[in-house]
């Protein structure tokens, strides 16, 4: 898994106190990340993503934007959708920063009977029956009766079901998940809802004394996958 930063703060790592803190809801949010390019030889355009470059605020992402600004500099600021995971310690937000609908193949076993075919399927002849029980037990007790990912769990063991290929159809190139980490003293994410459209910010100069404009341009990514992630959680 990537992780990167949201606001100036420097995560390289989740810490334990993260990992075992419970997660109280899971929501489909946006954060704002600012990439910057020039136009390089060639006509070729070059794009370029910093690891502190992703904002909670809109605003803060052109304030970025501002205080990066070189002669030639031209930005993008990108709604980038993410699942998140609301802890008493803030947001853990995930993300596939390579794919254009992020999530979209993201799709855990409709229930409880569905979990088990796919591991047998994955374990068609296994020598130690008793390490594939307690596994399959494991696997079940992330369920609820209805065949929902329960919510309330300690947030390693949401983060390692992005590890699991029983729960991505299929598993590919697409599949490396982002790692976002907002304390709650940042404020929340914004929500997504259902149906909007994600925006994409282009920068245009008007001169060095005057703040950088703004035009909206064809979006990067997609927010159906990431709503639709979420409705596998109880």
């Amino acid at each position: 898994m990537d992780i990167y930063n949201v606001g100036l703060l420097q995560y390289t790592h989740i810490t334990a106190e993260w990992k075992k803190s419970k997660v109280i809801s899971v929501s489909a949010r946006k954060v704002y990340c600012v990439q910057d390019g020039r136009n390089a030889w060639h006509s070729t355009w070059v794009q370029r993503r910093y690891n502190n470059s992703f904002r909670i605020k809109p605003e803060d992402s052109k304030t970025y934007a501002e205080d990066s600004r070189t002669c030639g500099s031209v930005f993008l600021i990108v709604e980038v959708p993410c699942l998140a995971f609301e802890t008493s310690l803030g947001f853990l937000l995930t993300t596939q920063v390579r794919a254009d609908i992020p999530f979209k193949n993201f799709s855990p076993p409709a229930n409880r009977e569905d979990l088990l075919n796919k591991i047998r399927k994955m374990h068609p002849s296994n020598d130690n029956e008793k390490r594939l029980e307690r596994y399959v037990n494991n696997q079940l007790t992330r369920y609820s009766s209805k065949g929902k990912l329960l919510t309330l769990r300690a947030l390693e063991d949401h983060l390692t079901v992005f590890k699991s290929k029983t729960f991505w159809t299929p598993r590919n190139n697409d599949f490396t998940v982002t790692i976002m980490i907002s304390p709650k003293e940042l404020g929340e994410p914004t929500i997504i809802k259902k149906g909007e459209r994600l925006r994409t910010l282009k920068s245009s100069s008007v001169g060095s004394n005057y703040l950088l404009e703004w035009h909206e341009i064809n979006p990067v990514y997609k927010s159906l996958g990431v709503i639709k992630a979420t409705a596998f959680y109880s």
